[in-house]
């Protein structure tokens, strides 16, 4: 039979994993929103996504340091392809 005191032990250790779950599952959910999302990359264009909800400015600063120039509404078609679907992507224009 578990004593009082021993129930309260696994209480406090069942609180703390849970815990300590909930906070690694924070801190890896909180890095993917910072990732750098890349659909393709061609010689002189980087198209990062047709997702517009994706915060831009991670975008931005990735381009600048990239030397290009940021495009909220480039194309996601590489220059070699025939057919291209009319939709706005996020690029960056390489100089």
């Amino acid at each position: 039979m578990i004593t009082p005191i021993g129930k309260l032990n696994i209480l406090i250790v069942a609180v703390v994993v849970v815990a300590s779950v909930a906070i690694v599952s924070f801190y890896v959910s909180k890095d993917d929103k910072t990732s750098i999302p890349i659909i393709a990359e061609y010689e002189n264009t980087v198209v990062y996504t047709t997702d517009l909800s994706v915060d831009k400015n991670i975008l931005i600063e990735d381009c600048s340091a990239r030397g290009g120039k940021f495009n909220s509404c480039g194309t996601p078609c590489g220059p070699e392809e025939a057919v291209c679907t009319t939709v706005c992507a996020y690029t960056c224009e390489l100089e």
